[in-house]
């Protein structure tokens, strides 16, 4: 859409599988920049969709996007890229809105 390599950033987790491999590279390929948390214990999640006549129902099995660690945003080079995970976890809603509370009244400080 945007037509400019690593102009989009996608963070998730994925296990050590053959979903998770072709998962990173077919998302590579089209030019996301991908920074996947990697959990050795779960399989890549899947979905299965169904759809009739316009209308969809989703049966997600997340597995390794369920153990998503708060500590994957905590890097440095992940916090700087600006993505959001939230979908699964209350505690990265509040570790996120905390961080950028935190942040932002400092900078606001120091511009006093």
């Amino acid at each position: 859409m945007l037509q400019s390599p690593n102009a989009t950033v996608f963070c998730g987790a994925i296990g050590r599988d053959n979903f998770g491999i072709r998962m990173q590279s077919l998302a590579t390929e089209e030019g996301v920049h991908v920074r996947y948390y990697e959990d050795r214990t779960a399989a890549t999640g899947t979905c299965a969709v169904l759809v009739v006549g316009g209308e969809r129902s989703l049966v997600a099995y997340l597995s390794a996007a369920a153990k998503f660690k708060v500590d994957h945003l905590q890097k440095p080079e992940i916090w700087a890229l600006g993505g959001y995970y939230f979908a699964l976890c209350c505690r990265l809603w509040t570790h996120y809105i905390f961080r950028r509370f935190v942040v932002n009244k400092a900078c606001s400080q120091r511009l006093l």
